[in-house]
């Protein structure tokens, strides 16, 4: 039978909202299962939500694929990951995906798990005096030395962990969750085997029942009132706990003061990890965006850093350089479904080709490790000569981009890096994969004003080939240096100082 688009569609987003729903119900499920004490609701749901959405967009799409394998990789998995940044490096690999598509056919094997027997937690041997905990922020080593200075040492920045012997996680308390579980999905079809696959992967620092942790985390005598983090808020289950699970001398948690570690943030329309990190944060500070309960602030890996004074200039002869968005098929979280990501990259050959051919430079696409997905390179190679280049990530990206024009055909904080290098760049969104947030629109529209943003391939190739021989020229001119500074304005404010950082971590302003 031949299945309409529409109702494929239609299929897929009933799916993918079956999924929210699956993903919501088994959070809180988890958050009153797991022995977190006597921790607030929020606290619980805020240590599993992460580890608990990415489970359940990677389980689930494999099962509405309904495609059987066979068990080949079934031994990879023999070890529980003990947290979540465990778990992460696991979830995006084909063997994962591998073993849950092996698993459909409900044939395997008898299985005896083994576990890590120990966790990182932070070391609080060194907190005396501080008030500020900074922990993979994103600041040069120069500002945070200096923000430490200004602050008189409140502020400081520390990240040295230690082993601790996780006190329990055996698998006979996995077999009742997974049997609590079952029951609570019952209604639906993938009830069983999803809940058998959590606990397969359920990292085993949730089995924890944190007396040994909380004891360790019991031992600080300081001020402690805040922790900021950038990129760890999210995976890092020993800040999570740290943040959870310690209080200073007046027996208060300290607030978790988080911001965003990419462009997708304040770009897309649908981006989960905004929310997330949005709801869970006592304060969260944006890049220059607004949305409610947040701070318009500023990029902290760009602060105390000055900006090139002047456009940068390439030759003749110059490269384009694309940088493209990937990730493993059966990561894809609604609404970039697998079809829409199949589009995304067919369309981003078709663009390389095209320039390759019409323009006569040399043309290269550029994407992530080969970790985050390998489907590219594959349909690439399936083209046979396709007169362009295709490389992973390596060099530091802003010696690569030099000599080069850079177009991203999606929202990477890969032209953030160019835009603020200031060095030629072209940014392509086409409709059917990534969409614009309406917050992010007046900034975007200036951008598309200054002929730098574009929606449709045939666009970007047709500008390219009219202003080939004076992109300097282009990129230079009063109108397009102000697009990107309004753009940066709001999507990656530049120019923060040792006195805003200090006022805002300490809680003196804003």
């Amino acid at each position: 039978m031949n299945v309409d688009i529409n109702m494929k569609n239609d299929l897929l987003v009933s799916q993918m909202l079956l999924v929210s729903v699956i993903e919501k119900k088994v959070t809180v499920f988890l958050a009153n299962e797991l022995e977190f004490g006597n921790l607030e609701m929020r606290d619980k749901e805020f240590i599993v939500a992460y580890w608990v959405h990415f489970f359940s967009h990677s389980a689930l799409s494999i099962w509405f694929s309904g495609e059987q394998g066979k068990i080949s990789n079934e031994a990879n998995y023999r070890n529980i990951p003990a947290d979540t940044t465990a778990f992460m490096g696991i979830n995006r690999t084909l063997d994962y995906a591998n073993y849950l598509h092996a698993t459909l056919n409900n044939s395997m094997p008898e299985t005896v798990f083994k576990m890590e027997r120990q966790n990182s937690v932070l070391d609080t041997g060194k907190m005396r005096g501080m008030h500020v905990l900074l922990y993979k922020t994103g600041f040069s080593k120069t500002f945070r030395l200096w923000l430490s200075i200004v602050s008189v040492w409140k502020i400081r920045s520390f990240s040295k962990i230690k082993k601790l012997p996780l006190s329990q996680g055996d698998h006979a308390k996995r077999n009742r969750i997974a049997s609590k579980l079952q029951k609570l999905l019952k209604e639906h079809a993938f009830g069983d085997w999803y809940s058998i696959r959590l606990v397969e992967f359920l990292p085993a620092i949730y089995l924890e029942d944190f007396s040994n942790v909380a004891q360790e985390y019991g031992k600080i005598k300081s001020g402690l009132k805040a922790i900021f983090s950038r990129d760890c808020w999210s995976s890092d289950d020993s800040l999570k706990l740290f943040s959870v699970l310690s209080a200073n001398r007046e027996n208060a948690k300290p607030l978790r003061i988080g911001s965003p570690h990419a462009m997708n943030y304040g770009a897309l329309k649908e981006f989960w990890l905004r929310d997330y990190e949005a709801k869970y944060m006592d304060k969260y500070l944006s890049w220059g965006w607004s949305y409610p309960n947040i701070t318009p602030f500023y990029v902290a890996q760009y602060s105390g850093v000055s900006r090139p004074g002047s456009p940068a200039r390439i030759r003749a002869d110059f490269e384009i350089l694309i940088t493209g968005a990937a990730r493993p098929m059966h990561l894809l979280e609604y609404p970039y479904s697998v079809e829409a990501f199949s589009g995304y990259m067919n369309r981003q050959i078709g663009l390389a080709g095209d320039l390759a051919k019409e323009t006569g430079l040399k043309v290269t696409i550029r994407t992530r490790q080969k970790e985050r997905g390998q489907e590219l390179e594959n349909r690439i190679s399936a083209f046979g000569d396709v007169g362009f280049n295709f490389e992973y990530q390596g060099e530091a990206f802003s010696k690569r981009v030099k000599n080069c024009l850079h177009i991203s055909d999606n929202t990477s904080t890969t032209v953030i890096e160019t835009l603020w290098l200031n060095q030629p760049t072209l940014l392509l969104i086409e409709p059917g994969y990534f969409e614009i947030w309406e917050n992010a629109a007046a900034e975007f529209g200036e951008l598309e004003r200054a002929e730098i943003f574009h929606t449709s391939r045939e666009s970007i190739v047709r500008f390219i080939l009219e202003n080939k021989g004076r992109i300097n020229e282009w990129w230079s001119a009063p109108a397009t240096q102000y697009a990107v500074d309004i753009f940066l304005d709001k999507q990656a404010r530049l120019g923060g100082t040792l006195k805003d950082w200090k006022k805002v971590l300490l809680g003196e302003g804003r």
